[in-house]
C-alpha cells in the first residue's frame, strides 16, 4: 500500500510538472506484460490528470539497448519529461 500511495504521488507530480513543460517521453526497452501494464497505468493517471494524449511519445526499443540508448538521447534533446520502463532504457 505504502509503494502504491508512492507512485501515485509521483505520478501526480509527474503530470503537476508536465503541464507546466510540456512532453513527456516513455521509453520501453522491450514490450512485456507487467511492463505493458506499467505504461498503461501511467498514462491512464496522466491523462486523468490534464495530460493531453498528444504530449505523450511513447517509444518501445524491442529490446535493443543500442535503440534504448538512442530514444532516451532524443527525449533528453527534445527536452521532454522521460519516464523508463526497465533497466536499459533507464
Amino acid at each position: 500500500m505504502i509503494f502504491r500511495s508512492f507512485t501515485i504521488l509521483t505520478l501526480l507530480s509527474l503530470a503537476t510538472w508536465a503541464q507546466a513543460s510540456g512532453k513527456i517521453g516513455i521509453s520501453q526497452i522491450i514490450g512485456h506484460p507487467a511492463l505493458d501494464k506499467n505504461y498503461k497505468g501511467i498514462e491512464d493517471t496522466l491523462l486523468k490528470n490534464g495530460i493531453r494524449k498528444e504530449d505523450i511519445e511513447f517509444q518501445n526499443a524491442q529490446g535493443n539497448a543500442t535503440l534504448a540508448a538512442e530514444i532516451a538521447r532524443r527525449f533528453v534533446t527534445d527536452r521532454r519529461i522521460v519516464v523508463a520502463l526497465g533497466t536499459p532504457s533507464a
